[in-house]
């Protein structure tokens, strides 16, 4: 039911929203710019990836989600990156001032999304929403007809959020980045842009014809990779080389008295 989001007869659709944001984005650089103000420019593309992909999940509500989103999502962040690389991980039912300021943003998350979901089975149906809160509330098992409860429905949204802007917004922060340290290479960037565009909006076809765009982009994902490790836990004793670990029911017994 959602992948007709995500097809290329709409991705010129979704081109045209992204470049609303970015044109929007760019007028507030260049009001910063007149002030004399500096530009954080990973905050900038966080909240530019966050009202793109808002813009996909939650149609015409985005407003009234993406400032929730972009002040709970960092501290969820930072706790599970914590928690990722901490000796030792205490149970996230103990009441640490960590899993505390975890739940808090976790329900305020939960809360927004709620009333979004709740607000669209109250009202009269839109045929026009094509949204993914709209194409998961209409969705049906092909086999029994069952519709998905509102909490499937909320962990769905979530997750496309948290999947969809950060590691998007670390790579175009990157980007960026490299292309401000390297400025003729950031010139040839915006020549082609020019050359291809003119002063027109660019659509999901003009991807291919900005070669040397592309090219930067892949270079700096190469450089400074999002998601540059992926941890995985063993589940049973074992071996790597000549460091001997314990699975990870072992190791949680250990240290909480049951797995966490």
């Amino acid at each position: 039911r959602i992948q007709p989001l995500f097809t290329r007869q709409l991705m010129d659709a979704w081109a045209a929203a992204m470049a609303e944001e970015a044109t929007r984005l760019v007028a507030s650089w260049d009001r910063a710019a007149a002030d004399g103000r500096p530009v954080d420019l990973h905050r900038e593309m966080t909240g530019f990836t966050l009202r793109v992909i808002g813009r996909l999940v939650f149609g015409t509500d985005v407003d009234a989600a993406v400032g929730q989103v972009r002040v709970a999502f960092p501290v969820l962040n930072r706790y599970i990156h914590r928690r990722i690389v901490a000796p030792v991980r205490w149970p996230r039912s103990w009441p640490t001032p960590a899993n505390r300021r975890a739940d808090r943003a976790r329900g305020a998350l939960d809360a927004v999304v709620d009333q979004i979901i709740a607000r669209r089975r109250a009202g009269p149906a839109r045929p026009e929403a094509d949204d993914l809160v709209a194409r998961l509330l209409a969705a049906r098992d092909p086999d029994t007809g069952d519709r998905l409860d509102d909490t499937e429905v909320r962990e769905q949204v979530l997750l496309f959020l948290l999947a969809g802007h950060e590691t998007t917004a670390t790579a175009l922060t990157f980007t960026l980045h490299l292309l401000g340290h390297h400025p003729e290479e950031q010139r040839r960037v915006r020549d082609e842009a020019r050359e291809v565009l003119g002063d027109r909006a660019p659509t999901a076809a003009d991807a291919a014809a900005l070669a040397r765009t592309t090219r930067v982009v892949k270079e700096a994902l190469r450089l400074y990779p999002p998601l540059y490790g992926i941890g995985r836990r063993t589940v049973a004793d074992g071996t790597v080389g000549a460091i001997r670990g314990a699975g990870v029911e072992a190791r949680t017994e250990a240290i909480t008295g049951k797995e966490d």
